[in-house]
């Protein structure tokens, strides 16, 4: 009897695939019980059914963005070997990495103004968090300190990065992410809401001399 196996996925096909679905397995994992702990502390007078509808956008958005960039990252990275190198079959050679280091910057380039370039809650958030953690890499890289020292900018960071946000929130809080600004509402404010400020801003009334 004839064989009929089922031809193997290109190597090229198969690395964006499983990236893709990487992606939105691991978005799932983690946006799913941060956003369920986020959504009942902070929209405590929202029905259940508005809950549930705001968890599950947020996590579909996470997970299709993550997914969907991850799918272009690998599929750009192919079409640039491709470019790079005309002999050979690259769609069964190619391993999912860049062959020049270049080429990473390019794919996340194309994934970041197709994907993550849709401007929602969940793609600013996970951009201001990449942010972040460019900063402080760059703070390490330049450091070059091992993993177990702390980097010699790190108290500068500090310095900037408080003074700046303490700053935003005392006198542009709407320029601040909501999330951002309901903790910090929630930390600074708190005071305010409490009757006699919890007795640390009452003052003594004045004698009557007579």
């Amino acid at each position: 009897m004839p064989n009929h196996a089922r031809p193997p996925i290109p190597p090229a096909l198969l690395s964006a695939l499983v990236s893709t679905f990487s992606g939105f397995k691991y978005a799932l994992k983690l946006r799913l019980p941060h956003a369920i702990i986020m959504t009942y502390l902070f929209n405590r007078k929202s029905t259940n059914s508005q809950k549930l509808d705001k968890i599950s956008k947020m996590v579909f958005n996470h997970g299709f963005s993550l997914a969907a960039h991850a799918g272009v990252y690998k599929l750009v990275l192919w079409l640039l070997a491709v470019g790079e190198k005309r002999g050979g079959n690259l769609l069964t050679e190619f391993n999912g990495r860049p062959i020049r280091p270049y080429h990473a910057a390019i794919a996340g380039a194309v994934g970041g103004c197709a994907v993550w370039g849709n401007f929602n809650s969940v793609n600013y958030q996970v951009t201001l968090y990449l942010l972040s953690r460019i900063i402080a890499g760059a703070v390490n890289a330049h450091d070059n300190k091992d993993g177990n020292s702390k980097p010699r900018g790190y108290r500068l960071m500090c310095v900037v990065v408080w003074a700046s946000v303490m700053y935003l929130f005392e006198r542009k809080p709407e320029a601040l992410q909501y999330g951002l600004k309901s903790s910090m509402e929630e930390v600074y404010r708190l005071d305010e809401r409490v009757e006699g400020g919890l007795g640390l801003m009452s003052t003594k009334k004045p004698r009557n001399e007579t």
